[in-house]
């Protein structure tokens, strides 16, 4: 089976973490262009990796479930997350420049996070890394990383 982007292992990653319907994964992948996440949700499932299965009976709706051939590719997929995490640390903020090439890898910075395995102020550094709708009409509304003071620049903490 041929390898996976970064970004397709975050998904599998995520939904193995319990991220299991495709509004929370729109939802973590937030940086990420809606459309995108559901194209590849439908691709890794074309691949045989994950599976939609119904569940309940008056709230309907579809969890997103690794298939058998999903939880083999697991490792790889996280060897790939700690890869990504290993790449973003080690470089100083800044010096790649956002491309199509890179978006995928910038687009896992919130599982990544959520993960433990990079900290939370790298948000800052590479906050232009997005591959999203264009849409600039949610700037300066609430974000849920104001409750977390990761906006806040490193020169404004009390260390």
């Amino acid at each position: 089976m041929p390898g996976l982007s970064y970004f397709e292992a975050g998904v599998l990653a995520a939904i193995y973490r319990g991220v299991n319907t495709l509004k929370d994964l729109k939802e973590l992948f937030h940086t990420v262009d809606p459309r995108i996440v559901e194209q590849t949700v439908k691709r890794l499932e074309e691949r045989g990796l994950i599976k939609r299965v119904p569940k309940g009976r008056i709230l309907k709706r579809e969890e997103l479930v690794l298939t058998e051939a999903g939880v083999k590719v697991l490792d790889e997929a996280m060897g790939m997350l700690r890869e990504a995490a290993a790449k973003l640390e080690s470089r100083p903020p800044n010096t790649i420049q956002p491309s199509w090439a890179s978006w995928d890898l910038a687009a896992i910075i919130p599982l990544l996070i959520l993960m433990g395995l990079i900290p939370p102020i790298i948000v800052d550094e590479y906050a232009g890394w997005t591959q999203d709708s264009g849409d600039e009409s949610t700037e300066g509304e609430y974000s849920e990383w104001n409750d977390y003071d990761y906006d806040v620049g490193i020169d404004s903490l009390d260390i």
